[in-house]
């Protein structure tokens, strides 16, 4: 009997356990159910957000390029030729496969976008006295520059003529600890690329206590920090100086009205006034003594993030840089292209000639110089007579002189170079003619492609076929070729013949 009632007391044991694991194993399954069902949920959700992100961001920045051309396809007519709508389209296929996606960019400006539209966006340390954009745009406020942490050789801002020689080295500067302070407890870790001067810069970021000096100076605008790379050259100043107006931009402010310091000490260089021409305030870094206070600073996004570096469709706030530029030489209205009739377009032939840019080429030698030039300019000025082709060595020029010359042209020709950089300040529906020496064959540059697209110009470019030319100094351009493509810019520009 006992042995009977050992034996249903362990039935009715596994029978309970049984049971229960059965319950639990269901519990299991139901919970499980419900995690996958709030995970597809909640998977649907960000989907669709970032759907929604990419469309707006993509609508916008497409937007920016499209209005570029609204004059352009304006001035198509309907009843064009089919060659001239075959060139077209076949121009329009070559440019696209000049471009990249710029995710990483766009979520950047997106960042910074919904920091000043909601409140939120970076990410946010300090107690709001600092914010890091994706590790490529930096925020502080309430900051304490102390210029006693600045290590130069010399302070910068001297003519190239007394600095001639000058190693390059002498024209960098070094930000030590300290040389940036804000209130913080402590500053937060950031991994910063290393081809980017943050990773230097926030090395020289530290706290600080919340009360201010009282001999400090104030810097009462948003300011900018940037440090240069090659500043005589056109090609790196424009990226240079777009990114700085970028970064101005994306924070909702003018400018005018914003200082922009320069975190170098180069000399004095032919392209200096491009920086006083956007800013209302441009000062060197040499030049800033004692505790100055800034109530709000960013660091430039650099050129390995910035939209140009990642050679994305097209540029943010490309119409306004134009605009401003324009503005600041007088150039208030846009006038259409052919809008003065056909015999009023400009053709602008660049020229390469010696000149000194910079302390470290003395002789001022140049390469990649038109060797029958004046055969050439002969011959085109014979084709297209009535004053149409203005033949110009650029650096003679002011910086604001030559704005004006490229506003004016309606068809921009010239050897591989920089001053091509300019093409991104032509009038939109403008024609850009670039030609190479054979050895760019094997890796062609398409910089200026891009800026002519940015700028919503249309872009030819000729591979010379000539090998003998010694080390790219000189380059032979048959007349015919500039011809042929002038005159087919001419019936894809005004849709005509000349």
């Amino acid at each position: 009997m006992a042995k009977y009632r050992v034996k249903t007391v362990k039935m009715k044991s596994a029978f309970r356990v049984g049971h229960c694991c059965k319950w639990m194993y269901m519990a299991m399954v139901i919970s499980l159910t419900i995690l996958i069902s709030l995970e597809l949920s909640l998977y649907g959700q960000l989907k669709e957000k970032i759907s929604l992100q990419k469309e707006r961001r993509g609508r916008k920045h497409r937007g920016i390029l499209e209005s570029s051309n609204d004059l352009l396809r304006q001035q198509e007519s309907k009843h064009a030729a089919r060659s001239w709508k075959s060139e077209s389209d076949s121009d329009i296929k070559k440019s696209k496969k000049i471009f990249r996606t710029g995710q990483r960019v766009e979520k950047t400006m997106d960042l910074v976008e919904d920091r000043v539209k909601q409140g939120k966006g970076g990410s946010i340390y300090c107690e709001g006295n600092l914010e890091v954009f994706n590790l490529d745009i930096v925020l502080m406020r309430n900051v304490l520059l102390d210029t006693r942490q600045l290590k130069s050789k010399i302070k910068g801002g001297e003519t190239i003529q007394e600095v001639m020689g000058q190693d390059e080295s002498a024209e960098q500067v070094t930000l030590k600890p300290g040389f940036f302070r804000i209130p913080c407890a402590s500053i937060p870790l950031q991994k910063f690329s290393p081809r980017s001067y943050f990773s230097k810069w926030y090395l020289a970021l530290s706290e600080r206590e919340i009360d201010i000096p009282s001999k400090s100076t104030e810097i009462s605008n948003f300011t900018v920090f940037i440090k240069r790379g090659d500043y005589a050259n056109m090609y790196w100043t424009i990226i240079e100086l777009y990114n700085t107006f970028l970064t101005i931009r994306l924070f909702g402010k003018d400018p005018k009205s914003s200082s922009v310091v320069l975190v170098d000490a180069h000399p004095l260089g032919k392209l200096e006034n491009l920086w006083t021409l956007l800013f209302g305030n441009v000062i060197r870094i040499g030049s800033m003594h004692g505790d100055i206070f800034i109530k709000e600073a960013a660091w430039v996004i650099p050129i390995s993030a910035s939209p140009i570096g990642q050679a994305i469709p097209s540029l943010p706030f490309i119409r306004d840089f134009k605009m401003a530029l324009y503005k600041a030489v007088g150039i208030n209205v846009i006038v259409p292209m052919c809008g003065k009739g056909l015999n009023q377009t400009i053709i602008t032939l660049i020229l390469r000639h010696d000149y000194v840019a910079h302390p470290r080429n003395p002789s001022g030698s140049v390469k990649r110089k038109i060797s029958n030039e004046k055969e050439l300019i002969k011959h085109l000025d014979t084709k297209f007579p009535g004053g149409r082709l203005n033949a110009v060595q650029l650096d003679n020029f002011s910086i604001e002189e030559q704005i004006r010359i490229i506003y004016n042209t309606s068809i921009l020709i010239g050897v591989h170079g920089a001053g091509l950089a300019l093409t991104i300040l032509l009038r939109p529906g403008a024609s850009m003619f670039e030609m190479f020496p054979s050895t760019y064959k094997r890796s062609p540059n398409q910089h200026f492609q891009q800026f002519a697209v940015w700028g919503g110009s249309w872009y030819e470019s000729w591979f010379s076929n000539d090998k003998l030319s010694p080390k790219n100094e000189w380059i032979r351009i048959p007349t015919e070729i500039p011809t042929q493509l002038i005159e087919k810019s001419l019936r894809r520009m005004c849709n005509t013949l000349t």
